[in-house]
């Protein structure tokens, strides 16, 4: 959700569609990070590894 696609979802100052747009935000956030976690865990996967 960009900020240009936030300020569109709160144009008409509705606060459904704030709180959309918020919830929208969030759901991304959670799938971000969902992903930076996995990255995380095979990174450290990785480097169990070790150089041999």
């Amino acid at each position: 959700l960009s900020c240009m696609q936030f300020r569109r979802f709160n144009e008409p100052r509705s606060k459904e569609r704030c709180l959309m747009a918020l919830a929208l935000a969030w759901n991304e956030f959670c799938e971000v990070r969902s992903k930076f976690e996995a990255m995380m865990q095979l990174e450290e996967q990785i480097a169990a590894y070790g150089p041999n």
